[in-house]
């Protein structure tokens, strides 16, 4: 066999937690075409692998992370695993080292769960990838396009789904290795007419620079030099589409322009935030030299129809790029990548995933002791969602003036629980001026939402927090105990002492979005240790012999009623 790789030197970033053949299968691969092979931890001394069901070897750390320099290798491979990459993607120390490599053009491949890192290197815009299936959403979110085929290439980034597609994954991540660095593409000068502008952007933009100079009917003698030297490349088209800002902006991409004979071609992008959205119209906040200005804007059919599972593909909360009709209303051209988000699906509707707010520093629950009842599975779920999407949570028990004895010992017991597993919660009423008080302290400085059934008392509490909102309310139902909907689209409100909130409609479940069976005890904080101990790597802990879970709730460590909604969730993810 040629050795196709002599000279080269990769390193192969893991943690305790590896999917094995995921590492060993690439590193012989690469051995065998002649490369040599470091492996890259922030554990010294050596790490555990992870052998589908069960803990497997321990494997030598070469280099210690603090001591690994981007600079030494010509690539990076990322295996997968489910612990592995989850822990990679909170070590900033980490999160740096693999950004060094797409920032230089340095070829990476990464199979299964091993993308996970490359997100938080928000470094993904415009890529094409694939990945293990349940974290498609986290990489689309994160600007990639995301495809189910065994591998994928995208200018030195080579992605393949799981295990079996290995062959293949070896192979191509051979090729771009050999290849080495993939380099900007060079300026280029591309006379086309505007049939042609769409090819001529598809062709050239992949990994260029995100600056684009663009000229219309313009000779180049009249182009400062200083454009073009800071120019990806350059158009020159004589004639031109209507729309032709929408189709650069749509591309993620800026522009100067030049024109002859032009009055307002391009609209340059406001960039705004989304604080109502009511389905087909969205409101959009934009500050622009010290001016603010609130601008109604639609959503081009493009967006709508791509690969969206959630019925709003903008949500409150989200960064957008708008551009100015000749009406004053906006069309938004760009939605910028999440830092964050809450989503929730009807447990009677698979289809129905709705984004509730995005980018939001501390999402709320909100229950009420009474009318209409308290229920913890709702909590639960919601904490479950946090945990996934990033968001940090906070729990609320409103309405606690209507609470007898019983009640109020229930909620001690409450307290006591989730503060024991590490969540913060607060009882409350609007008519106690301390939790008034606690609460406003929770919200100062921060972008937070409240969730909730309706007649939980989101709405009446944000009225007595911030008296100059005054959102409208309703009484309860005598009949069914249950709230009206009043708020009838979710809104970004500024609050006088500081800070943002998302006041949202009442919603009646809280159904989970691409969270696997076996992954859900990934987020209950409390079964994170015991899992470690289980028999099995896709234990559900519910039947399963020798499950770590099981073990320590049997002994105390995890409560009954933490566990039993455990098992009712796990059993609503297995029926979808």
């Amino acid at each position: 066999m040629e050795k196709e790789l002599v000279d080269k030197k990769i390193a192969i970033l893991a943690t305790d937690g590896f999917e094995e053949i995921e590492l060993t299968s690439p590193r012989d691969a690469l051995h065998n075409a002649g490369a040599k092979t470091h492996l890259v931890s922030p554990e010294s001394g050596s790490i555990k692998a992870w052998d589908h069901t069960d803990w497997s070897d321990s494997y030598k750390v070469d280099i210690d992370l603090d001591a690994a320099d981007y600079a030494d290798y010509d690539g990076l491979l990322l295996p997968g695993g489910v612990i592995n990459p989850d822990k990679l993607r909170t070590d900033k120390r980490a999160v740096e080292f693999v950004a060094q490599f797409l920032h230089n053009g340095k070829p990476i491949a990464a199979i299964c769960h091993g993308p996970q890192i490359l997100i938080e290197t928000k470094e993904l815009q415009g890529k094409t990838m694939t990945s293990y299936k349940s974290i498609k959403t986290d990489l689309i979110n994160a600007g990639a396009e995301w495809v189910d085929k065994e591998v994928v290439v995208d200018q030195g980034l080579t992605t393949s789904r799981n295990p079996d597609d290995l062959p293949a994954f070896n192979e191509k991540m051979i090729e771009e290795y050999r290849e080495g660095i993939h380099e900007e593409l060079a300026p280029v000068l591309a006379n086309q007419y505007c049939r042609n502008l769409k090819e001529s952007i598809l062709l050239f933009i992949k990994r260029c620079s995100p600056f684009l100079l663009v000229t219309v009917g313009a000779p180049l003698s009249d182009i400062h030099n200083r454009y073009i030297s800071s120019a990806a490349f350059v158009i020159v088209i004589q004639e031109y589409p209507s729309n032709i800002a929408q189709v650069l902006l749509l591309a993620g991409l800026r522009y100067f322009h030049n024109s002859l004979n032009s009055n307002s071609l391009f609209s340059m992008a406001n960039q705004g935030r989304v604080i109502q959205s009511t389905g087909s119209w969205y409101e959009v906040a934009v500050e622009k030299n010290g001016d603010h200005s609130i601008i109604n804007c639609r959503l081009p059919g493009r967006f709508r129809l791509e690969d969206y599972n959630a019925t709003n593909p903008i949500a409150v909360g989200d960064i957008v790029d708008v551009s100015l009709n000749e009406d004053n209303s906006g069309s938004i051209e760009k939605i910028h990548e999440r830092e964050n988000y809450v989503i929730r699906k009807s447990t009677h509707g698979k289809h129905e995933e709705q984004i509730l707010a995005a980018n939001v520093d501390r999402a709320f629950v909100l229950q009420s002791i009474r009318n209409p009842r308290l229920k913890q599975g709702f909590i639960d779920r919601f904490l479950v969602t946090c945990e996934a999407y990033q968001v940090s949570p906070f729990i609320i028990i409103n309405k606690m003036d209507l609470a007898t004895e019983s009640d109020k010992a229930r909620v001690e017991k409450l307290v006591e629980l989730y503060s024991a597993i590490g969540y913060d919660i607060l009882t409350a009423s609007i008519h106690d001026e301390e939790s008034l008080k606690k609460t406003k302290k929770e919200l100062h400085g921060r972008t937070s939402v409240f969730i909730g059934h309706s007649g939980v008392g989101k709405t009446s509490l944000i009225n007595q927090i911030d008296p100059n909102i005054q959102r409208p309310t309703a009484d309860i139902s005598e009949y069914s105990e249950k709230g009206t909907h009043t708020t009838t689209f979710a809104k970004l409100l500024p609050l006088e002492f500081g800070g943002f909130l998302v006041d949202t409609p009442g919603i009646k479940e809280f159904g989970l979005v691409n969270i696997e069976p076996w992954e859900l005890s990934l987020f209950f904080p409390e079964m994170l240790e015991p899992r470690q101990y289980c028999k099995f790597n896709n234990c559900t802990h519910s039947h399963e012999p020798g499950c770590g879970v099981v073990e320590s709730f049997q002994e105390g460590a995890i409560s009954p009623e933490r566990y039993d909604s455990y098992l009712h969730i796990l059993e609503s993810l297995k029926e979808n």
